[in-house]
C-alpha cells in the first residue's frame, strides 16, 4: 500500500471510530429516555418554557417610519403631513358597509376615541365605503387599539361590515 492509501484508510478509520463514538453517546442517550420518559419530558418542556419566557413581553411590530435603516424621504414626508393632519391620513382605514346601514355605521365609527372623521366614499347599489382618518401613526399599537375599538363599534350598527385597510390587516 502507498503512503497514500495508509493516510485514506487511517482518516477513515478515525472517522469511523468518532462516528461509532457518537452512535454509542446518543444509544445511550435513547435507552436514558426509554427507562424513564417522564424526567426527560418534564426536563423538556421546563426547559423550552424556560427559553420562551420573554416572548410575551416583546414588541414585535414596526411602524412604518421604523421600517427603514437609513434616513427615507417618506419618514420626513409623514412626520411634515403628521405636524397639521391627523397621522392617519397618510393610510385611512376603510369600512364596506351595506347602504342602508351606512349612515349608523358612520355615527357609532365617530365615537371611537382615536377617530378623527369619517368620510363617505364610493357606493354600489347595496354596499358604502366609508374612509376613516385615526389619529395614530400607521402600524402603531395605538392605531392597533384604535381598529380593534372601530370593529367592536360598527359590529352594533351592522353585523356585516367590514374594516379593512392597509393598517387593518396587520393587528
Amino acid at each position: 500500500m502507498s503512503s497514500g492509501n495508509l493516510l485514506a484508510a487511517g482518516a477513515q478509520g478515525d472517522e469511523v471510530a468518532a462516528r461509532q463514538k457518537g452512535d454509542r453517546r446518543w444509544r445511550r442517550i435513547g435507552e436514558a429516555t426509554e427507562r424513564r420518559p417522564w424526567p426527560i419530558i418534564v426536563g423538556s418542556v421546563l426547559l423550552l418554557v424556560g427559553l420562551s419566557a420573554g416572548i410575551a413581553t416583546t414588541g414585535f411590530g414596526l411602524s412604518q417610519a421604523e421600517t427603514f435603516r437609513t434616513k427615507a424621504e417618506s419618514v420626513d414626508g409623514l412626520q411634515t403631513i403628521s405636524a397639521s393632519f391627523p397621522a392617519g391620513v397618510v393610510s385611512p382605514v376603510v369600512i364596506i358597509t351595506n347602504r342602508a346601514d351606512s349612515d349608523a355605521v358612520a355615527a357609532k365609527a365617530e365615537t371611537v376615541p382615536g377617530v378623527s372623521e369619517v368620510v363617505p366614499g364610493e357606493r354600489t347599489a347595496s354596499l358604502t365605503e366609508l374612509n376613516v382618518v385615526i389619529n395614530a401613526e400607521p402600524d402603531t399599537a395605538e392605531s392597533y387599539a384604535t381598529i380593534r375599538d372601530l370593529r367592536a363599534a360598527i359590529v352594533e350598527a351592522d353585523t356585516n361590515a367590514v374594516v379593512g385597510g392597509a393598517v387593518a390587516t396587520n393587528p
